[in-house]
Formats: C-alpha cells, structure tokens, sequence
C-alpha cells in the first residue's frame, strides 16, 4: 500500500503533458506565400530557358542528323501546344522542311502541322461545324505575316493536305464564306487570307476557282477592288488557275484560251483604270498580276496590254504639261518592262504550239501518203524547213524589233528608259530610277544585241547606286541575263563575284543566293573567283554564312569540285590583299577540308601545299600553308610527299607557328600510322626540331646584326675639314628607313644586294681618285691630319659585336668546341650587313680629304 501510494504522489507530482500550440493565421499566409513564390521563381527560371534555347532548337532544324530534325519539331510543337511566345516562329521556320529530301523529316512536319492545325480537341469543339471554323481559322492565321518563301512552302503543304483529304469539303465552303465576309467579324485581312488558301488549293484541284468565278470576281473585283489592291491581286493569282499554264518544252496537249471579248478580261480593265488615277499601296504588285493574268488566259493578251500602256502613256505623258509626275513615270516603265517580258514568253509558247501542229500534219501526211513511198521522199524535210523559217522568224523578231529599232510599241520607249538611266541627277526620285533600272533588266533579256550594248551601263548602275534596292534588283537580274546569254555575261564574271563584297547585306545576300543558283545548276564556271564565296562563310551576318556554308555544301556533291577549286581559294585569300584575317583563313579551312576524304586528293594537296611555301616570301602566308597541311588527314603515301618535298619547307621551320603546324601533323600521324610508318615518324620528328632549333639560332643572329646596324645608323653625322681647311659638308650616309629583320629564306638576295652595293662603291671610290690626277698623287706626303674623337658607349658596343661576329666566322671549329654552331653563308652575309652600319664610327679613326670636285 505504501508503494502504490508513493507510486501515485509520483505521478501526481509527474507533468502533464502539454498539446501543441497551433501558429497563428499570419505564419500559415507567409508559408503559402513562401511556398507560391519559390513556384513562380522556377517557373520563371524555367520559361527563360526555353527562351534561351528556342535560337538552338530552330538551328537544329537544319541539321543533317534525322534526329535532331524531328527532335526539334516535336519541341516547337509542344512549346506551341504550352502557348510559348516563341513558339509561331520555330512552327514557321520548320515549315520549309516540306522540301526537304529526308522522307523522316517532312512526315515530321507534315504531321506536326496536322496536330496544331488540323486536329481540333473533340472536347472543347463538340460540333462539325466549330471544328471546322477552327481549322479555317488556324489555316488563314499561317498566311498572315508570311514572307514569300513561307507562302511558297505553305503552297506546297496545302497541296499535300488537299491530295490526302485533310482539307475536305467544309473547310473550302467555309473559307469562301470568310473570303466572301459572310462570316460575322471578318476583317480585311481575314478575307484575303483565305482567298490565299483557296488560290493554293486550287492549283491541286482546279475545280475550286472553276465553279465560284462569279463569286471570285463579284467580290475580288467588285466594291472592295477600289479600295483594296492587295485582294485583286489575290483575286487575279487565283483566277490564273482556270485554264492549264502553257506548256515550256514538246507536248502533245492542245492549250486552251479564251477570247479577248469575254467579260472577264472587260472586268479586268476597268478596275485597272481605275487605280492609275490613285496612289493606293500595292499598285505594283497588282499591276504584275494584271499582265500575268492576261497572258495566261487572253487569246491576244498584246492587244488588251497594248491598249493599257496607253492609257498610262496618258497620264505619265500628258500633252503640254510642264511637270512630270514621277509615280506615273514610274507607273508606265515598270508596266511596260513587265510586258516586255512576258511577250518574250508568250512567243516562245507560239513557237512551241507551232510546231505541235506541224507534227500533227506530218503524222497526218506520213499517213495518207504510206502507199505512194516516191511522194513522200519527195516531200521529205519539207515541213522541218517550214519549221526552222517560223523559229527563224520568232527569233529575229525578238532580237531585232521586240525592245529595239522604232516600229514596235515597246521599242519606242527605249530611249525614255535609258534616258532615265543615265541622268540619276537630273530623274532623282527612287521609286522611278528602280522602275526605270527594271524596266531596262527586262529589255535586256529579250535581246542579245540589246544585252551586250547596254552591259556595261547596267553594271555601272549595279556598283556605283547608292540605293539598295536597285543593287539587288541588278543582281537578281544578272542571274536572268546570265541564264540568256551566258556567252555574252561571261567576260563579266568577275563583277558578279565582287557584289559579295558590297556593304549592304541585302545585297550581298542576294548576290550569294544568286551566284548559287547559277554554279550549282552549271550556268556560270567555276573559277579563281570562287574564293569570294570562301569569305563568306565569315560574314559578319550570320544568315549570309549559313547560305555560303550550304553552297559549299551542295558544291561538294557534285564530283571533286571542292578539291578541284581549293588551291586556288588558299591562294586567293591568304594573299594580304583579300582582307581575312590569319584567324578568318583558318576558320574557312578548317571547315573545307571537312570534304576532302579521298587518300589520292589528300596526297595530291600535300605536293601542291608544299610547292607554295617557294612562291612567297611572306611570313603569314607561309603559316597559312602551314596551318592547311595540318588539317589533312595523313596516310603512307602523304608522309611520303612530305619527306620528299621537305626542302621546300625546311628554311621555313624556324618561325614557331609553322613549326607547331607540323608539330600537329606528326602527332596526327602517330596515332593512326602503323609501326612500320611510326618509325618513318619518328625520323620526321627528330628533324623537324634539328632544323627548327638551327633555324632559330640563325634568326637570332640575323636579328642581331640587324639591331647593329639599326643602332649604326642613327648615330649622330660630324662634319669634317678638308685639307685646304674649308668646311666640309656632313656625311652622306645613307638614311634609308630601316626595314624589317631579315629572315633566312631573303638572307641570300640581302647579302647579294650587300656586295653589289660595295662593288659599286668601290668602283666610285676608284673614280674619284682617278680625278684628282697628279694633283693627288703630288699631295700624298702631305696628307691632312685627322682630328681624333672619343668613341661613344653606344659606337664601342657595335664594333664590339661586330668584332665577335667576324673572330666567330674566322674559327668555325672553337665555336664548334664551345658548343656554338657553325654561321652558314646566308648568316656569314647578315653579319657583314651587320657590319654595313661600321663605316661612320671606323670613319671617325682615319678620313681621308676630298677636294671640292670630290664632295661635287
């Protein structure tokens, strides 16, 4: 009892135990604040870093590996599906893989676009109806904003969509009904979205212009044609697509055209009469199609386009007006080179309907005269002579009256053309020089005779406009001109390739784009040239680097043509006159050599690299040569051609950086050589460092005379007496401007010009004793005495040295003795030029006097 008792005091006296307090309502708010701040800070760390690699994930696009391709579509895709800001520009940047020859890649992108575009959430679009709306509405979004190129890749893919049945039936009678505005809301911008999309789905089926023409011209060419140009030219682009464009080459299918009296054409005129009164933005543009459109479906589409060059002749060129208006001027050349171009084409399709038909009356005549065999002999090559007058005739007409002579419409504005061509000062207006400078692009590719008398204009416009625009234009057309005449654009090439030069970057982009286009498809030979392109690939803007690293790499598929042009673009630029750098000329290189492989182009690079080192007496071009025989990948046989061409390279050694280069090449060549070609190496090596050691001794004697003789020669002139105690004038050393220290390769013309240049002073010497005749030789036991000066510090130091150097030269063997190698004759003759700069201080010992003929 006493226990339990006890036992219980205890655990009365024992403390109870407390329940925790519960925070206050304050802490539990800053614990949720805490918590949804650190979320917001990672989500905004991690939405900068999309941002960061969104520039990475768009170049991988254009990678060669199939996977990074489809990789980085699928994180556009995603990013786009998250809503990220940057996501529109990689989905249209994928966009051109449409293009693309990787079967992976363009299924990526095409189901990529299928996914974002096509497949509407069954759960927040419930009916057939709003599942339509939202594939219209994201298919007209990807005409907004787009460049050319992006429309064409748009095209391609629409095409694709339409052939599969993606776009079916109620999304083209939904988008006619957003073109038309039937849809409530619907802007302008809208509208001619979708008549864009309709355009590029009819030229997969046809059939959707053909059955809404009269929509297509009531609303295109309608009310909204007035104030709208852009939607007419849509409008017109998309009436192109109502008959089949006339066949290029031989073809067996009749064209088909519609008359110059249907309405269509009638429509067509009146609304462009109506906008030359104007200035409404886009008047260009819808001109081009007006004269595109007529040629595609008129019958005689020279007389309506001759009746509207007119009407402009009109208004540019009223009768009795004291001013000119410049827009329309402008207005009138571009229609009117424009024309021109396009009668060019029509006639070519003339002549190839013409011969259609004589073939069919051929197969016709070869029919009905099967049985009678001596009436067909008879009239054998008659209707191949028909055929070659007709093209005969097609022909001269363009070279000779088309753009020239004063009987055709066209011609008689030639003159206005050149006129303002030639007179920038007098027609300043930029909108009407550029019309004026196309106009005369267009003439120039309907005639070779006009082509090669205006050549020379047209490439004084291209180098010396300052406006951008007209550079670019004159590019573009030399790619035209060149596709034409290439005979005649030829001698000029070299121009062409300077444009990649230019300080605009438009320009230089263009010229680039152009220049590729006509090497690639053998329009223009690959030259010296080429080496502008090299440069490229260093431009200072990144997209003009991407385009020349893609040329070269489409260079390299045809055959050798990277390893055929390489010596000549080392040559080019590692001259000093091409403006790269020593870092820029081993960046190029780095990334050529990537396409040379084969083991007999890499043995050949080798013989011709190392015949280079002797064409040059420049130092950094010697370290270029250098620097390329280090990115070749060596075999046996390329070992081989370095040991056999090492006396080419071998005087050479003694600057570091050439020596690091073949440093690099015998360590390359250790890892991969076999034991056989390891010991070859080894040997290579062991010289390599005998004659860069022995070649740099000899550098730095060289340097050493040559600091002698730069102390010599700025010691201070003294004037001396002359024996009859006349003052005489100050020595007449030379004060040439020192140049740079010698190196051992131009040691040996140095000492050569040395002992010439002694020779000749000799022989002075003699002359000059020769006129002092008796006089002189009488006087020679009363020769004047020298004054003696004090040796400087400075003068003691060089005649010092130059003693050194000269007990050296005398005893080869105690210098071998001491450990000191031998001078070879080049560096015997650096010291003695070193010992050119002795004369004024060994002068200051004995001078002897000259008579006043002597100093004369």
């Amino acid at each position: 009892e006493e226990e339990k008792k006890a036992a219980d005091d205890e655990e009365e006296e024992a403390p109870k135990p407390v329940a925790p307090e519960q925070p206050p309502a304050d802490a539990q708010e800053i614990a949720k604040l805490r918590v949804l701040v650190t979320y917001l800070t990672d989500a905004t760390q991690f939405t900068e870093m999309m941002h960061a690699i969104a520039p990475v994930a768009g170049e991988l696009l254009g990678s060669k590996t199939g996977s990074d391709v489809t990789e980085a579509v699928e994180f556009f895709v995603t990013a786009s599906v998250f809503g990220l800001e940057f996501a529109i520009d990689g989905v249209r940047k994928m966009l051109a893989l449409v293009w693309s020859k990787d079967a992976a890649a363009k299924a990526a992108v095409m189901d990529a676009y299928n996914r974002l575009y096509l497949c509407p959430d069954p759960a927040v679009y419930t009916t057939a109806k709003t599942r339509t709306a939202f594939i219209v509405k994201n298919l007209i979004e990807l005409t907004i904003g787009a460049n050319h190129g992006d429309l064409t890749s748009l095209q391609e893919m629409v095409s694709i969509l339409m052939s599969n049945g993606s776009i079916n039936a109620q999304v083209i009678g939904m988008l006619w009904d957003v073109f038309a505005q039937v849809v409530p809301n619907t802007t302008e911008q809208q509208s001619r979205g979708a008549l864009v999309i309709l355009r590029m789905a009819a030229i997969a089926e046809p059939q959707i212009v053909k059955t809404n023409v009269s929509t297509l011209v009531s609303v295109g060419l309608g009310e909204r044609a007035k104030t709208d140009l852009l939607l007419v030219r849509d409008t017109l682009m998309a009436l192109q697509s109502l008959l089949p464009p006339m066949p290029k080459g031989k073809s067996d299918v009749e064209p088909t055209r519609m008359l110059s009296t249907d309405p269509l054409f009638a429509k067509i005129v009146a609304v462009f009469k109506a906008s030359c009164n104007g200035e409404l933005p886009g008047w260009f543009a819808m001109a081009e199609q007006v004269v595109n459109t007529l040629y595609c479906l008129s019958e005689h589409p020279d007389t309506v386009c001759a009746d509207l060059i007119t009407h402009l002749t009109r208004i540019a060129l009223p009768s009795g007006a004291s001013t000119i208006s410049p827009v329309s001027l402008s207005r009138l050349l571009f229609f009117v080179g424009h024309t021109a171009v396009k009668q060019l084409v029509h006639l070519d399709a003339i002549q190839v309907e013409l011969k259609r038909r004589h073939g069919l009356e051929d197969e016709k005549s070869a029919k009905a005269k099967k049985a009678d065999k001596d009436a067909a002999e008879d009239e054998m090559g008659v209707g191949g002579a028909i055929e070659d007058a007709e093209a005969e005739f097609i022909t001269n007409f363009c070279e000779n009256d088309l753009v020239m002579g004063s009987n055709g419409l066209l011609a008689r504005f030639t003159p206005l053309i050149l006129a303002v061509c030639t007179q920038p000062k007098v027609y300043k207006d930029t909108s009407l020089r550029a019309a004026a400078v196309l106009a005369l692009c267009k003439f120039m590719c309907c005639s070779s005779k006009f082509c090669d008398e205006q050549l020379q204009l047209l490439f004084t416009i291209m180098r010396t406009s300052p406006e951008t625009l007209i550079r670019a234009n004159c590019m573009i057309a030399m790619g035209d001109l060149a596709f034409r005449f290439p005979n005649v654009i030829e001698p000029w090439t070299s121009h062409l390739y300077s444009m990649l030069r230019d300080a605009d970057t438009r320009v230089r982009k263009t010229a680039l784009m152009v220049l590729t286009h006509l090497i690639l498809n053998d329009m223009v030979k690959v030259k010296g040239q080429i080496s502008e392109m090299a440069v490229c690939l260093e431009d200072k803007e990144k997209r003009v680097g991407e385009l020349a690293s893609l040329f070269f790499h489409e260079l390299a598929n045809k055959g050798n043509a990277i390893y055929n042009i390489l010596p000549d673009v080392i040559s080019q630029i590692s001259e000093p006159s091409s403006g790269c750098s020593p870092e820029q000329f081993r960046s190029i290189m780095n990334y050529l050599f990537t396409f040379i492989n084969k083991d007999k182009h890499c043995e050949s690079l080798v013989e011709k690299l190392c015949h280079r080192f002797r064409t040059t007496t420049d130092k950094q071009q010697w370290r270029n040569f250098g620097h390329c025989l280090s990115l070749i990948s060596y075999s046996e046989k390329c070992i081989k051609k370095l040991t056999e061409n090492f006396a080419c390279f071998e005087d050479k050694l003694g600057d570091e950086e050439i020596y690091e280069s073949f440093n690099t090449i015998m360590n390359k060549s250790k890892k991969f050589a076999k034991p056989e070609l390891k010991v070859a190496v080894a040997e290579i090596e062991k010289r390599l460092m005998e004659l860069h050691a022995k070649n740099a001794e000899m550098d730095a004697v060289a340097n050493k005379a040559f600091k002698a003789r730069k102390r010599a020669k700025n010691m201070p002139k003294v004037a001396f007496d002359d024996s009859d105690g006349e003052s005489s004038k100050p020595s007449q050393d030379a004060a040439a401007e020192v140049a740079a220290p010698p190196t051992r390769a131009s040691r040996g013309a140095a000492a050569a010009a040395a002992n010439a240049k002694k020779a000749a002073s000799t022989k002075a010497a003699a002359a000059a004793k020769g006129k002092k005749g008796k006089k002189a030789a009488a006087s020679d036991d009363e020769e004047s005495e020298v004054e003696q000066f004090d040796v400087s510090d400075d003068e003691k130091d060089v005649l010092l040295d130059d003693e050194e150097d000269e007990a050296e030269n005398k005893n080869p063997r105690a210098n071998a003795k001491k450990g000191k190698a031998a001078p070879t004759k080049p560096a015997a003759a650096a010291v003695a030029r070193g010992k050119a700069a002795k004369p004024a201080a060994a002068g200051r010992r004995r001078v002897a006097a000259d008579d006043d003929d002597d100093d004369d």
